[in-house]
């Protein structure tokens, strides 16, 4: 996953701290779905498709879907 410093909206406004851009590429690196991950107290909490992106405006795959449990698997 790669990150900018833009700002989006939150996923969750009630509990966000920032809104990072970042990309996907685990299904395909020509793809790069974008992802717009909310981040508070330093901890991934929730992650949406960003409409920006003109591949997937706005959609991703389970995997996408699962990048906070991916993130932070102990394994």
């Amino acid at each position: 996953m790669t990150s900018t410093s833009q700002q989006a909206t939150p996923v969750h406004p009630e509990v966000a701290h920032s809104v990072v851009k970042s990309t996907c590429s685990i299904c395909n690196p020509l793809t790069n779905c974008g992802l717009d991950v909310q981040v508070q107290d330093g901890r991934i909490v929730a992650v949406k498709g960003s409409p920006e992106t003109p591949g997937s405006r706005g959609h991703l795959c389970i995997k996408g879907k699962a990048t906070v449990e991916f993130v932070h698997n102990p394994d």
